[in-house]
């Protein structure tokens, strides 16, 4: 798989090397970035968190809401997600 961000591969590799990646999510914390360099990067604007964290379990945690954006690293991406036998 050609990837143009080898140092997010290599990364990807490590957590998962037997399951192909073919996209890539970052959060950015809307209060103190303006994601503008994920913009020009072709990056996804995809939506925003609600300020909840993962260790959230009882919703007394206030964390600051974020930006979420993809990065597809294949074209297709949607149907090899979607795929059952990848």
């Amino acid at each position: 798989m050609p990837c143009r961000y080898s140092t997010i591969c290599r990364a990807m590799r490590q957590i998962s090397p037997l399951r192909p990646t073919w996209l890539v999510e970052t959060f950015v914390e809307r209060e103190r970035f303006a994601g503008i360099c994920y913009k020009a990067a072709n990056w996804k604007y995809v939506g925003s968190t609600k300020g909840r964290s993962r260790q959230d379990r009882y919703n007394s945690l206030i964390v600051p809401d974020k930006d979420i954006y993809l990065y597809p690293l294949v074209k297709k991406f949607q149907e090899k997600l979607c795929d059952e036998n990848p």
